[in-house]
Protein backbone atom coordinates (compact mmCIF):
# COMPACT_ATOMS: atom_id res chain seq x y z
CA UNK A 1 0.00 0.00 0.00
CA UNK A 2 1.06 3.89 -1.42
CA UNK A 3 -0.71 4.95 2.47
CA UNK A 4 -0.53 2.74 5.82
CA UNK A 5 -2.16 4.12 8.81
CA UNK A 6 -1.30 2.18 11.98
CA UNK A 7 -1.83 2.73 15.99
CA UNK A 8 -4.37 4.88 15.57
CA UNK A 9 -5.31 5.62 19.16
CA UNK A 10 -9.00 4.76 20.82
CA UNK A 11 -11.32 7.47 20.26
CA UNK A 12 -9.33 8.86 17.65
CA UNK A 13 -9.86 8.73 13.56
CA UNK A 14 -7.36 6.90 11.31
CA UNK A 15 -7.54 9.88 8.70
CA UNK A 16 -9.64 13.49 9.12
CA UNK A 17 -10.09 15.66 6.15
CA UNK A 18 -11.47 19.03 6.60
CA UNK A 19 -12.75 20.95 3.81
CA UNK A 20 -14.54 24.19 3.67
CA UNK A 21 -14.65 24.93 0.32
CA UNK A 22 -17.43 23.87 -2.45
CA UNK A 23 -15.22 20.86 -3.81
CA UNK A 24 -14.46 17.21 -3.06
CA UNK A 25 -12.74 16.39 0.45
CA UNK A 26 -11.85 13.36 -0.84
CA UNK A 27 -11.66 12.49 -4.86
CA UNK A 28 -10.20 9.15 -5.93
CA UNK A 29 -10.07 8.71 -9.97
CA UNK A 30 -10.01 4.57 -10.69
CA UNK A 31 -9.07 3.75 -13.71
CA UNK A 32 -8.25 0.14 -13.22
CA UNK A 33 -10.53 -2.61 -13.38
CA UNK A 34 -10.70 -2.41 -9.24
CA UNK A 35 -12.48 -1.15 -6.40
CA UNK A 36 -12.11 2.94 -5.92
CA UNK A 37 -12.75 2.25 -2.47
CA UNK A 38 -12.44 -1.35 0.06
CA UNK A 39 -13.89 -1.27 3.29
CA UNK A 40 -13.13 -4.46 5.10
CA UNK A 41 -14.54 -4.34 8.56
CA UNK A 42 -14.58 -7.02 11.33
CA UNK A 43 -16.59 -4.73 13.55
CA UNK A 44 -20.10 -5.13 15.00
CA UNK A 45 -20.73 -0.91 14.32
CA UNK A 46 -21.52 -0.75 10.30
CA UNK A 47 -18.74 -0.23 7.42
CA UNK A 48 -19.15 2.99 6.68
CA UNK A 49 -21.62 6.09 8.53
CA UNK A 50 -22.32 8.81 6.63
CA UNK A 51 -24.33 12.23 8.22
CA UNK A 52 -25.47 15.53 6.87
CA UNK A 53 -28.47 16.82 5.09
CA UNK A 54 -27.56 14.52 2.10
CA UNK A 55 -26.36 11.20 3.23
CA UNK A 56 -25.14 9.30 -0.05
CA UNK A 57 -25.42 9.83 -3.97
CA UNK A 58 -24.91 7.27 -6.44
CA UNK A 59 -24.42 9.00 -9.97
CA UNK A 60 -23.80 5.51 -12.68
CA UNK A 61 -22.24 7.31 -15.68
CA UNK A 62 -21.34 4.04 -17.34
CA UNK A 63 -23.51 2.01 -19.19
CA UNK A 64 -23.56 -1.62 -18.49
CA UNK A 65 -23.35 -1.59 -14.85
CA UNK A 66 -25.41 -0.70 -11.88
CA UNK A 67 -25.68 1.84 -9.33
CA UNK A 68 -25.67 -0.14 -6.43
CA UNK A 69 -25.29 -4.01 -5.50
CA UNK A 70 -25.97 -5.86 -2.02
CA UNK A 71 -24.96 -8.93 -1.39
CA UNK A 72 -25.44 -11.69 1.34
CA UNK A 73 -24.46 -15.36 0.54
CA UNK A 74 -24.06 -16.72 4.24
CA UNK A 75 -26.50 -18.96 6.06
CA UNK A 76 -27.86 -15.94 7.78
CA UNK A 77 -29.91 -17.30 11.14
CA UNK A 78 -30.30 -13.43 12.74
CA UNK A 79 -33.17 -11.25 12.78
CA UNK A 80 -31.85 -8.44 10.50
CA UNK A 81 -32.38 -7.83 7.13
CA UNK A 82 -30.03 -7.57 4.16
CA UNK A 83 -30.75 -3.89 3.60
CA UNK A 84 -32.48 -1.80 6.19
CA UNK A 85 -34.48 1.38 5.95
CA UNK A 86 -36.06 2.99 9.03
CA UNK A 87 -37.72 6.68 8.82
CA UNK A 88 -38.64 6.60 12.91
CA UNK A 89 -39.97 9.90 13.32
CA UNK A 90 -43.76 10.03 14.15
CA UNK A 91 -44.23 13.86 12.61
CA UNK A 92 -42.86 13.11 9.03
CA UNK A 93 -44.79 13.24 6.23
CA UNK A 94 -42.54 11.96 2.99
CA UNK A 95 -41.50 8.23 1.95
CA UNK A 96 -38.80 6.33 3.45
CA UNK A 97 -38.08 4.91 0.01
CA UNK A 98 -39.37 6.97 -3.88
CA UNK A 99 -38.38 5.26 -6.95
CA UNK A 100 -39.02 7.30 -9.81
CA UNK A 101 -38.94 5.34 -13.44
CA UNK A 102 -38.85 7.21 -16.76
CA UNK A 103 -37.97 4.55 -18.56
CA UNK A 104 -39.77 1.68 -19.99
CA UNK A 105 -38.10 -0.60 -17.38
CA UNK A 106 -40.20 -1.72 -14.13
CA UNK A 107 -40.13 0.75 -11.28
CA UNK A 108 -39.80 -2.21 -8.94
CA UNK A 109 -38.69 -6.31 -10.07
CA UNK A 110 -38.71 -8.89 -7.40
CA UNK A 111 -37.54 -12.43 -8.04
CA UNK A 112 -38.23 -14.43 -5.66
CA UNK A 113 -36.82 -17.45 -5.85
CA UNK A 114 -37.48 -19.28 -2.45
CA UNK A 115 -40.94 -20.83 -1.00
CA UNK A 116 -42.42 -17.32 1.07
CA UNK A 117 -43.61 -14.39 0.04
CA UNK A 118 -42.06 -11.88 -2.76
CA UNK A 119 -43.64 -8.98 -0.96
CA UNK A 120 -44.82 -8.53 2.45
CA UNK A 121 -46.28 -5.85 4.66
CA UNK A 122 -47.27 -5.45 8.20
CA UNK A 123 -49.35 -2.61 8.19
CA UNK A 124 -51.09 -0.53 11.71
CA UNK A 125 -52.52 1.69 10.06
CA UNK A 126 -56.59 2.63 11.18
CA UNK A 127 -57.49 4.77 8.55
CA UNK A 128 -55.47 4.24 5.83
CA UNK A 129 -55.09 1.33 3.11
CA UNK A 130 -52.25 -1.03 3.44
CA UNK A 131 -51.35 -0.34 -0.40
CA UNK A 132 -52.77 2.27 -2.55
CA UNK A 133 -52.67 2.10 -6.04
CA UNK A 134 -53.50 4.97 -8.68
CA UNK A 135 -52.94 4.56 -12.82
CA UNK A 136 -54.95 4.07 -15.67
CA UNK A 137 -54.48 -0.02 -14.81
CA UNK A 138 -54.63 -1.19 -11.33
CA UNK A 139 -53.65 -4.77 -10.54
CA UNK A 140 -52.86 -7.59 -13.00
CA UNK A 141 -52.55 -10.85 -11.63
CA UNK A 142 -51.09 -14.11 -13.80
CA UNK A 143 -51.31 -17.49 -12.05
CA UNK A 144 -48.24 -18.71 -14.33
CA UNK A 145 -48.20 -22.16 -11.65
CA UNK A 146 -50.93 -24.92 -11.87
CA UNK A 147 -52.46 -26.06 -8.33
CA UNK A 148 -53.02 -22.33 -6.25
CA UNK A 149 -54.86 -19.14 -7.34
CA UNK A 150 -54.37 -15.56 -8.32
CA UNK A 151 -55.85 -13.99 -5.68
CA UNK A 152 -56.90 -14.73 -1.90
CA UNK A 153 -58.71 -12.62 0.42
CA UNK A 154 -59.08 -13.68 3.88
CA UNK A 155 -60.86 -12.77 7.71
CA UNK A 156 -60.97 -14.71 10.60
CA UNK A 157 -62.27 -12.01 13.21
CA UNK A 158 -65.54 -11.10 14.75
CA UNK A 159 -65.89 -8.27 12.69
CA UNK A 160 -68.88 -6.33 14.10
CA UNK A 161 -68.22 -3.31 12.03
CA UNK A 162 -69.78 -2.14 8.88
CA UNK A 163 -67.37 -3.04 6.21
CA UNK A 164 -67.22 -5.87 3.88
CA UNK A 165 -64.10 -8.22 3.27
CA UNK A 166 -64.06 -6.82 -0.59
CA UNK A 167 -65.52 -3.79 -1.99
CA UNK A 168 -65.64 -3.06 -5.29
CA UNK A 169 -66.79 0.72 -5.66
CA UNK A 170 -67.53 1.80 -9.65
CA UNK A 171 -69.03 5.21 -7.81
CA UNK A 172 -69.47 7.27 -11.27
CA UNK A 173 -72.81 8.02 -12.44
CA UNK A 174 -72.02 8.41 -15.62
CA UNK A 175 -69.96 4.79 -15.77
CA UNK A 176 -71.68 2.42 -18.59
CA UNK A 177 -69.39 -0.38 -17.75
CA UNK A 178 -69.86 -3.36 -15.68
CA UNK A 179 -68.22 -2.84 -12.46
CA UNK A 180 -67.26 -6.90 -11.72
CA UNK A 181 -66.42 -9.05 -14.98
CA UNK A 182 -65.54 -12.45 -14.89
CA UNK A 183 -64.98 -14.78 -17.74
CA UNK A 184 -65.01 -18.52 -17.70
CA UNK A 185 -63.74 -20.14 -20.73
CA UNK A 186 -63.28 -23.59 -19.33
CA UNK A 187 -66.08 -26.43 -18.19
CA UNK A 188 -65.46 -24.61 -14.28
CA UNK A 189 -67.92 -22.41 -12.96
CA UNK A 190 -68.16 -19.04 -13.39
CA UNK A 191 -69.13 -17.95 -9.66
CA UNK A 192 -69.06 -20.39 -6.91
CA UNK A 193 -70.40 -19.43 -3.62
CA UNK A 194 -69.80 -21.63 -0.62
CA UNK A 195 -72.45 -19.98 2.23
CA UNK A 196 -71.68 -22.08 5.27
CA UNK A 197 -73.75 -18.66 7.43
CA UNK A 198 -77.48 -18.66 8.27
CA UNK A 199 -77.71 -15.51 5.77
CA UNK A 200 -78.33 -14.66 2.25
CA UNK A 201 -75.68 -16.37 -0.07
CA UNK A 202 -76.68 -13.63 -2.79
CA UNK A 203 -78.22 -10.24 -1.73
CA UNK A 204 -78.85 -7.94 -4.47
CA UNK A 205 -80.34 -4.13 -3.44
CA UNK A 206 -80.58 -2.01 -6.94
CA UNK A 207 -82.55 1.08 -7.09
CA UNK A 208 -82.83 0.60 -11.05
CA UNK A 209 -86.58 1.37 -12.18
CA UNK A 210 -86.66 0.68 -15.98
CA UNK A 211 -83.93 -2.48 -15.77
CA UNK A 212 -84.11 -5.79 -13.94
CA UNK A 213 -82.41 -6.49 -11.22
CA UNK A 214 -81.24 -10.06 -11.47
CA UNK A 215 -80.87 -10.54 -15.69
CA UNK A 216 -80.09 -13.91 -17.37
CA UNK A 217 -79.36 -14.49 -20.79
CA UNK A 218 -79.07 -18.47 -21.79
CA UNK A 219 -78.70 -18.33 -25.81
CA UNK A 220 -76.91 -21.35 -26.85
CA UNK A 221 -79.19 -23.61 -24.26
CA UNK A 222 -79.49 -27.21 -25.59
CA UNK A 223 -80.41 -29.39 -22.59
CA UNK A 224 -79.52 -26.90 -19.80
CA UNK A 225 -81.78 -24.36 -18.20
CA UNK A 226 -81.42 -20.69 -17.55
CA UNK A 227 -82.28 -21.13 -13.78
CA UNK A 228 -82.37 -23.85 -11.04
CA UNK A 229 -83.51 -24.07 -7.95
CA UNK A 230 -82.76 -27.55 -6.10
CA UNK A 231 -83.20 -28.37 -2.09
CA UNK A 232 -82.33 -31.77 -0.89
CA UNK A 233 -83.63 -30.85 2.85
CA UNK A 234 -85.22 -33.43 5.51
CA UNK A 235 -86.79 -30.57 7.43
CA UNK A 236 -90.19 -30.60 7.76
CA UNK A 237 -90.29 -26.93 8.60
CA UNK A 238 -92.86 -24.95 6.39
CA UNK A 239 -90.97 -22.74 3.78
CA UNK A 240 -90.96 -21.96 0.54
CA UNK A 241 -88.36 -22.87 -2.29
CA UNK A 242 -88.86 -20.20 -4.30
CA UNK A 243 -90.81 -16.78 -2.96
CA UNK A 244 -91.64 -14.18 -4.71
CA UNK A 245 -93.08 -11.20 -2.87
CA UNK A 246 -94.83 -7.27 -4.05
CA UNK A 247 -95.26 -5.91 -1.24
CA UNK A 248 -97.07 -2.82 -1.74
CA UNK A 249 -100.46 -2.63 -1.99
CA UNK A 250 -100.68 0.29 -4.61
CA UNK A 251 -98.72 -1.24 -7.15
CA UNK A 252 -101.59 -2.46 -9.47
CA UNK A 253 -100.17 -2.61 -12.37
CA UNK A 254 -97.37 -5.13 -11.17
CA UNK A 255 -97.77 -9.06 -12.57
CA UNK A 256 -95.78 -11.05 -9.85
CA UNK A 257 -94.92 -13.84 -12.09
CA UNK A 258 -95.41 -13.54 -15.88
CA UNK A 259 -94.00 -16.49 -18.15
CA UNK A 260 -93.51 -15.58 -22.06
CA UNK A 261 -93.64 -18.86 -24.57
CA UNK A 262 -92.85 -18.39 -27.77
CA UNK A 263 -92.40 -21.35 -29.08
CA UNK A 264 -95.32 -24.68 -29.07
CA UNK A 265 -93.99 -26.01 -25.60
CA UNK A 266 -95.65 -25.83 -22.40
CA UNK A 267 -95.22 -22.16 -20.77
CA UNK A 268 -94.79 -23.88 -17.18
CA UNK A 269 -95.36 -27.41 -15.99
CA UNK A 270 -95.99 -28.72 -12.67
CA UNK A 271 -95.46 -32.17 -11.48
CA UNK A 272 -96.25 -33.60 -7.91
CA UNK A 273 -97.43 -32.10 -5.01
CA UNK A 274 -100.62 -29.83 -5.16
CA UNK A 275 -101.27 -26.12 -6.77
CA UNK A 276 -103.50 -23.98 -4.49
CA UNK A 277 -105.10 -21.13 -6.52
CA UNK A 278 -106.83 -18.79 -3.66
CA UNK A 279 -109.28 -21.50 -1.88
CA UNK A 280 -108.87 -23.92 -4.63
CA UNK A 281 -106.33 -26.69 -4.68
CA UNK A 282 -105.93 -29.31 -7.40
CA UNK A 283 -103.45 -32.45 -6.91
CA UNK A 284 -100.84 -32.11 -9.93
CA UNK A 285 -99.80 -36.12 -10.15
CA UNK A 286 -98.03 -36.72 -12.69
CA UNK A 287 -98.24 -33.26 -14.27
CA UNK A 288 -100.66 -30.73 -15.39
CA UNK A 289 -100.14 -27.54 -18.09
CA UNK A 290 -100.95 -24.32 -16.20
CA UNK A 291 -103.68 -23.71 -18.96
CA UNK A 292 -105.71 -27.01 -18.16
CA UNK A 293 -105.40 -25.95 -14.26
CA UNK A 294 -107.12 -22.88 -15.02
CA UNK A 295 -109.79 -24.69 -16.82
CA UNK A 296 -110.52 -27.15 -13.95
CA UNK A 297 -110.41 -24.36 -11.16
CA UNK A 298 -112.45 -21.99 -12.92
CA UNK A 299 -114.94 -24.74 -13.98
CA UNK A 300 -115.28 -25.38 -10.27
CA UNK A 301 -115.81 -22.10 -9.04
Amino acid sequence: AKLSITGVASGDAGLKIVNTQATSALEIEQSGNGYGISVDSSGTSYAILARGKNGLYILQDDSGGKAAQFLRNINEAGTQPLVYIEDNQSNNTQPALRIQQGGAGYGLEIDQNGNMEGLYIDSEATGSHIVKLEGKRGIYVNQDISGCYAGYFERNLAEAGSEPLVTINDNHTSNTQPALKIKQDGAGKGLYIDQNGNANAINIDTESTTTSGLQIEADALTTGAAGYFYSNSSSTSTRNLVYINNDHASSSGTTALYVKQDSSGPAAVFAGGSINYGEHKHDVGEGVGVGEFYTQVAGSS
